[in-house]
């Protein structure tokens, strides 16, 4: 991470992103989505995933594909991949170990000066999940995740939500992918704006 200016505004919290940023769990991701889209007429492709795809959730992950690649998807076949999609994401999940290296320490570093806050467009039970079996919950104020609002990721409105939440007016350390980075991130006040990671 990095200080733009350090003429700024003091910091008051500093809000993450997920995914690409504290766990590396978009390979997890892919493969779920493969396993359930093997049983239909569309595919995802490993570079499709992450040139066009990385920036949404479930939902816009599979409605995407249905438009892009011209498949009817109705309510009800869309929920059945979603719900599958998680079962399959989660058995992933199980026995993992899904952290970047040096995520937890930076955490709880920064945590004994700072409040923590999670903006991502991952489900909340699976960071929830992540973040406690790493002993990490504790050390976030707030978590919002796709299923938290209207309107998940790209629209920002997910990371606009998280200073409300938090009382604090918090920096923002957004997630490493341009569909993520253009998600409105850069618009909540912010002093840190970068991630080392990628």
């Amino acid at each position: 991470m990095t200080a733009t200016d350090d003429t700024a505004t003091p910091l008051r919290g500093v809000v993450f992103d997920f995914d690409g940023v504290i766990a590396d769990t978009e390979p997890l991701h892919l493969g779920a989505y493969q396993d359930v889209l093997a049983d239909t007429s569309m595919t995802l492709e490993t570079q499709d995933y992450y040139d066009r795809y990385l920036g949404y959730d479930d939902v816009g992950v599979f409605t995407a594909l249905s438009r892009d690649q011209r498949v009817p998807l109705d309510d009800e076949t869309l929920k059945r991949l979603i719900d599958a999609k998680g079962q399959r994401f989660d058995a992933r999940v199980r026995g993992s170990s899904v952290l970047f290296p040096g995520a937890a320490s930076c955490v709880s570093r920064l945590a004994e000066v700072l409040p923590l806050a999670i903006a991502s467009g991952a489900l909340h039970h699976e960071i929830e999940a992540i973040l406690t079996s790493a002993d990490l919950r504790r050390h976030f104020r707030a978590i919002v995740a796709a299923d938290d609002v209207a309107r998940s990721k790209p629209a920002p409105v997910i990371r606009t939500n998280v200073p409300s939440r938090c009382s604090d007016r918090m920096a923002t350390l957004p997630g490493t992918s341009p569909s993520k980075t253009r998600s409105g991130a850069s618009r909540l006040p912010t002093r840190l704006v970068s991630s080392a990671s990628r």
